[in-house]
């Protein structure tokens, strides 16, 4: 069986699922139940996103998934380029 050449794109896809489920349980929250979650009181924005939250959550390493996006990109644009 071949290595997974984009691991973490592969587990983050496979997790959209779950993913949609925890954004729409945060919209029930502030649609329905009237509540946010916040990190401060002092109006600062918490270091963290949802979505970063949701990729922790979730075991999914970010920096990992924007890396192999990038090599996609990469590929692609040399296949573009080699069919010229």
């Amino acid at each position: 069986m071949p290595k997974d050449k984009y691991p973490e794109c592969t587990k983050i896809n496979a997790l959209q699922t779950e993913l949609r489920t925890l954004r729409n349980f945060l919209t029930w929250l502030a649609d329905e139940k009237k509540y946010e979650i916040l990190e401060y009181d002092d109006g600062t924005v918490p270091p963290e996103s949802n979505e970063e939250l949701f990729a922790q959550f979730l075991g999914i390493d970010g920096n990992k998934v924007e890396t192999e996006r990038q090599q996609m990109i990469q590929e692609l644009q040399l296949q573009a380029s080699a069919q010229k």
